[in-house]
């Protein structure tokens, strides 16, 4: 009888085991399937905490279900029997003190070192010039600064692979947060603050951005697509959008901010001076007026 209540457990145990790798498997979440740099670095430092956990999690269910059949009351072979004199074991209580702490000091290590390897302000050491894109979360949207260039777009991003990109985010709306699972980890958008984020693609594709913080009735709707490609493809969309003639000037974008719930790509040949700067400051200073040629450089942002 003994037997055959292991085996049905062990059964179960196995079961569950087949059931959760099948499903993960059968389904697409992003942040197991990085296709980035910095995203490979965060899955490995998931997975890492995940095989540390069952060091804990394996021995505690194993000994509960063991105590459950062995010492439960209609077993009569059980040899616990009722001591009210028993004091605590040296051994037992050197391992469940000794191990957790041997634990805690490796997540203690592990966190203090990744947190200064996955610093999102940290720029990724390479012997490209990064390329760096100015980030607006408007209500619902996401504008795209590529300031290098001088063109815009909404809803929509492109980056050459293998190249570490600069972002630059901020929001003229509600707090936000900035999401790329498959690239990177989210970083929040805030208005009259310039927040940084370093990526860097390393398989050509599409993939998709999100926002990862409610903020109003077009939230869910407040997507963006990212398009990983070769230098020469990226090369010829920075080509063709720089032939549109459209203007983001600052009258555009002010019809822009207002909240809309249109999620269509929107392009833009050429963007009005220092337009990133002008949108943070100007929750800084309420009575500030945009001039192209004198705002101030702040942080990490770009003239």
């Amino acid at each position: 009888m003994k037997k055959f209540i292991y085996f049905l457990i062990g059964i179960f145990i196995l079961s569950f085991l087949s059931l959760g790798y099948f499903y993960l498997k059968s389904v697409n979440i992003p942040i197991l399937e990085p296709k980035g740099l910095i995203a490979q670095k965060e899955l490995d430092l998931i997975y890492f905490a995940l095989i540390l956990a069952l060091f804990v999690v394996i021995p505690v269910f194993s000994l509960l279900i063991i105590f459950l059949i062995r010492y439960r009351e209609g077993n009569k072979k059980s040899s616990l029997r009722y001591n009210p004199s028993l004091s605590g074991s040296k051994v037992l209580e050197s391992i469940w003190w000794v191990i957790p702490t041997i634990i805690i000091l490796i997540l203690s290590i592990v966190t203090w070192q990744s947190s200064y390897q996955l610093d999102p302000f940290k720029p990724i050491s390479s012997n490209l010039k990064p390329l760096n894109i100015e980030v607006v979360a408007l209500d619902w949207r996401w504008l795209f600064i590529y300031p290098d260039q001088n063109i815009a777009s909404i809803n929509f991003l492109e980056i050459p692979i293998d190249r570490p990109i600069s972002f630059y985010i901020t929001s003229d709306a509600p707090m936000n947060s900035f999401w790329i699972p498959q690239l990177a980890g989210q970083i929040y958008a805030m208005p009259g603050m310039s927040t940084q984020l370093h990526i860097e693609g390393n398989t050509i594709g599409e993939y998709n951005g999100w926002s990862a913080n409610i903020s109003g009735n077009g939230f869910s709707k407040m997507n963006f697509k990212v398009m990983v490609s070769s230098n020469s493809n990226f090369s010829n969309f920075i080509n063709h959008i720089a032939k549109l003639k459209n203007n983001l000037s600052l009258a555009v974008y002010n019809k822009l901010s207002q909240p809309s719930l249109d999620s269509n790509y929107q392009f833009y040949s050429s963007v009005a001076p220092n337009l990133y700067n002008y949108v943070v400051e100007k929750y800084m200073s309420p009575n500030y007026v945009y001039n192209s040629s004198n705002i101030s450089n702040m942080g990490g942002m770009k003239n």
